[in-house]
């Protein structure tokens, strides 16, 4: 039996999960970082709630890596480059000249 940090089996673990996303049917071609994050972040907080004290630094710094992953996968905070600004200032004033 596959065994994670502890004593706990991954069995307790996929329990969290509803039954659509423990089994799935999903090909290789249609896998989906993000969703793949959200759940193994869903693992994680189920994990912090039983979790013995020596487990929690360990869970909390992967719950930050995987809020940040998520928020990098899900384009939140996601910067713009100044060369694109330009570009897009650039375009619009291109635009703007032409309508004229």
């Amino acid at each position: 039996m596959a065994k994670l940090d502890g004593d706990r089996d991954v069995r307790k673990l996929s329990a969290v999960l509803p039954e659509s996303e423990r089994a799935s049917d999903v090909g290789a071609n249609e896998f989906d970082p993000l969703e793949d994050a959200k759940a193994n972040l869903r693992l994680v907080k189920a994990a912090l709630e039983d979790a013995v004290p020596r487990e929690v630094s360990a869970l909390s710094k992967r719950r930050q890596e995987l809020v940040a992953l998520i928020a990098e996968l899900g384009g939140a905070g996601k910067e713009v480059s100044i060369a694109d600004q330009l570009a897009e200032r650039r375009e619009a004033r291109r635009r703007a000249g032409a309508s004229t």
